[in-house]
Formats: structure tokens, C-alpha cells, sequence
């Protein structure tokens, strides 16, 4: 990923713990150049059919402080949506 306002580019890096194909999938999330000192946290995605699409329900643990859940919140929405406007 890379910031809007520029810098050095952003990743993300982990372990997988579960895939159960087509339905979870859990796994470890670790910042690189964001969120300094950041512990590492857990990611569980599930899926499941509904109504002919797919509902998508995301849990990310062990977030460290509400502000920082915040603004995981909020990534994760606009991951969802721009996911969601590929299919739609």
C-alpha cells in the first residue's frame, strides 16, 4: 500500500492459522512502515452465501487502543466496499 500523501510504501505481513476453504480463513497481521511498535495482531474472515451473494463477517483482534481500532475500522470498511463494487 502506499500513503495518499506519499512516502515509503506500507505492508502488511503474517501467518495463516486456518484456511477452511470456501468458508474461513484466520491469520496473523503485522504492520511494516505504519503503526510503529504496533503488536501483532489476529484477522478471522468468514464467508457464507446469502441472498445470492455473500456475507462477509471480519473480526480483527487484539488492536491495541480504541483510536487505533478507529482507523482499522475504517480501512477495512473501504477494503470492503472497493471489493464489493467489483461484483456488483
Amino acid at each position: 500500500m502506499r500513503r495518499a500523501s506519499g512516502g515509503a510504501p506500507v505492508y502488511v505481513h503474517g501467518c495463516f492459522f486456518e484456511v477452511s476453504a470456501p468458508e474461513k480463513l484466520v491469520y496473523t497481521w503485522n504492520w511494516e512502515n505504519a503503526f510503529l511498535g504496533m503488536p501483532e495482531t489476529r484477522v478471522t474472515v468468514q464467508f457464507a452465501e446469502s441472498d445470492g451473494g455473500t456475507e462477509v463477517v471480519l473480526v480483527h483482534e487484539e488492536l491495541p487502543e480504541l483510536q487505533i481500532c478507529l482507523r482499522h475500522w475504517n480501512g477495512w470498511l473501504a477494503a470492503l466496499d472497493r471489493a464489493r463494487q467489483l461484483y456488483v
